[in-house]
């Protein structure tokens, strides 16, 4: 069985593979930072779904996150067939979905049960992208992450800049994830280059396919984030495994 970690990693080297496809599918023109944030936050949720996503016919599991592209529909492709909704409470959400009575009977299914309706009985993964460098909505999007409850939790924001060291930068992310934390797992936090157009160089990166992520772990305690490993690249999703075996359920990765 992959370690959440392990499963992290692959899934941002992946999303970053998606963003760069889809941005070098738009006009000639420089791409803007709107649509380089929206092809991540689309790739981001197609690399969850990827490594978890079972069709949902409860129970299974669902993933939600970005917006759909212009001429998708409304209803995300790895959701809940019957909604008509993207994203769900965070920027991402891997969710355990099951199925309930409806309390009332309009008819009876094909099969002679009564009808049901759909809803989250878990949350495996919730994440938050703010690769702005706004620490008052860095602030609010760790809130989120403070009063909900999942197996993992995953922060993506901006490296440091000209304000900050990187040590300052760390020590306010860190003071900030104080009391968060996973059912099973840390905080996960990844530092990377920031989208915005406020500042070009970093960008840039995003336009020249050169950006890296760095993955942290925050303890609970408000304590400088450690990092983990490696710096993330890129990755073709189809150089990699989905999972441990062919025959593991998605359902039982953690």
């Amino acid at each position: 069985m992959f370690s959440a970690e392990r499963n992290l990693r692959l899934v941002i080297a992946h999303a970053l593979w998606r963003t760069y496809a889809e941005i070098r599918q738009a006009p000639p023109a420089p791409k803007t930072s709107r649509h380089i944030g929206e092809a991540w936050l689309r790739s981001l949720r197609e690399s969850f779904a990827e490594r978890y996503w079972q069709r949902v016919e409860p129970p299974g599991i669902a993933v939600f996150g970005g917006k759909p592209q212009k001429g998708q529909p409304g209803k995300c492709p790895t959701g809940v067939p019957s909604w008509s909704r993207w994203e769900y409470l965070c920027d991402v959400a891997v969710t355990e979905i099951e199925a309930i009575p409806a309390g009332f009977k309009k008819s009876e299914s094909t099969n002679g049960k009564p009808n049901a309706v759909s809803r989250v009985s878990k949350a495996v993964w919730l994440v938050e992208s703010e690769i702005e460098h706004d620490r008052t909505a860095i602030a609010e999007d760790l809130g989120k992450l403070k009063i909900t409850t999942s197996d993992h939790k995953l922060l993506l924001a901006p490296n440091s800049q000209k304000k900050y060291t990187p040590q300052q930068w760390l020590e306010f992310l860190g003071h900030a994830a104080k009391g968060i934390r996973g059912q099973e797992t840390c905080l996960f936090l990844g530092l990377m280059p920031t989208y915005s157009s406020r500042n070009t160089p970093q960008l840039r990166l995003w336009q020249t396919e050169q950006v890296v992520v760095t993955l942290y772990k925050c303890e609970s305690d408000g304590s400088v984030p450690q990092p983990l490993g490696d710096p993330i690249r890129a990755a073709d999703p189809s150089a990699h495994p989905t999972g441990d075996s062919a025959t593991e359920p998605r359902s039982h990765r953690t």
